[in-house]
């Protein structure tokens, strides 16, 4: 069997990897990656474009994939469909990964860049600007940036990720589930006596949850999903996820290097979010790489889209446990004092 480490083209700080056996066709290394990424790949397996992930007779790490910046115009595409990984160069002993020392010193190889092509207008993977502004223009919102002084707080150690091409992604996900139940338990299980949770952190990195379709008011679809949810007991017991929505949340490993896009990104979603979900809460959204930056969005009953940026664990831990007990949180003018929750939290 062959361990391929890819990266798709308009995510290359964050690698992945699918595992086939070295006489499979690419057709299969497509379906296995979209297999795998169902979240960002929305179009066809077979629409997707590899590439040797190879300079000058070397593997692309971790580290200097991020120089090409996207331009794949000096690298091999791998065109034949039904070409085997062992005649594209990708058999198993060409793509063994160095040693743990090297790869400490220059990061783990890349063997595959995927290329997603023709992906529509909504996809929410893709947002830019214009798409943000039209979105909040349809619906009558107005944009808001709230700016506080943080005091420093190193009471909550940040998550402490591991190198992605000596761990698997799905490790990552249960380690940082685990990080953050542990550090929301207060507010999930109040009452430990009792043992029964009322609310839920739930894994939907490959459900496509956020949708929304067929609006008259809305000149394209929006379809995607997020990496987790946070949900109420009214979710659980009825199954319908966005009944008791609280919170849409992404979780970034390299969210400083694509931060504009990942942000452009949850913008849409909260509002997709709070436009589709139950109205008893409304939705905050939050894009964190779970240590030094805590993005959060909401819908304001003035349809007012505003974001607020905390730069610690304590803080950013400190405002969802706030928000999900309805106790406190940001000031409508910024301050950093956890005022009643209800000005954020109003039905929309």
């Amino acid at each position: 069997m062959v361990k391929l480490f890819c990266a798709l083209a308009f995510d290359l700080g964050s690698s992945f990897s699918v595992e086939l056996d070295e006489n499979s066709a690419l057709t299969k290394v497509k379906e296995a990656i979209k297999a795998t990424k169902t979240q960002m790949v929305l179009c066809g397996a077979e629409k997707l474009q590899l590439y040797l992930a190879m300079d000058d007779r070397k593997w692309l790490t971790s580290r200097t994939i991020q120089r090409i910046k996207a331009d794949l115009s000096g690298f091999e595409r791998l065109e034949s469909p039904q070409r085997s990984l062992l005649r594209c160069g990708l058999g198993e002993d060409a793509v063994k990964q160095p040693d743990d020392e090297e790869i400490s010193k220059g990061g783990g190889h890349i063997n595959v860049i995927v290329v997603v092509p023709d992906y529509t207008p909504g996809d929410l993977c893709y947002p830019d600007q214009l798409k943000v502004d039209e979105f909040q223009e349809a619906l009558g919102l107005s944009s808001r940036l709230i700016q506080i002084e943080e005091d420093d707080d190193n009471s909550v150690p940040g998550f402490e990720w591991r190198n992605s091409a000596q761990h698997e992604e799905s490790d990552q996900y249960t380690r940082y589930m685990a990080y953050m139940n542990d550090h929301l338990k207060v507010v999930f299980c109040p009452d430990e006596s009792k043992m029964k949770p009322r609310l839920f952190l739930e894994d939907t990195s490959n459900k496509e949850i956020l949708s929304l379709c067929g609006a008259a008011w809305l000149k394209f679809d929006v379809s995607g999903s997020a990496d987790l949810i946070i949900v109420d007991r009214l979710a659980k017991h009825y199954r319908v996820l966005l009944a008791g929505l609280r919170f849409v949340i992404d979780v970034r490993k390299n969210l400083q290097e694509d931060a504009e896009r990942v942000r452009h990104q949850l913008v849409l979603k909260l509002i997709v979010a709070d436009f589709t979900s139950g109205k008893q809460h409304a939705p905050v959204g939050l894009v964190t790489y779970l240590d030094t930056s805590w993005y959060f969005v909401w819908v304001t009953t003035e349809k007012e889209s505003t974001s607020l940026e905390l730069h610690c664990a304590a803080h950013g831990f400190q405002l969802i446990r706030d928000v999900l007990s309805d106790d406190s949180a940001p000031s409508s003018q910024g301050n950093y004092t956890w005022p009643s929750a209800s000005s954020m939290m109003n039905e929309s």
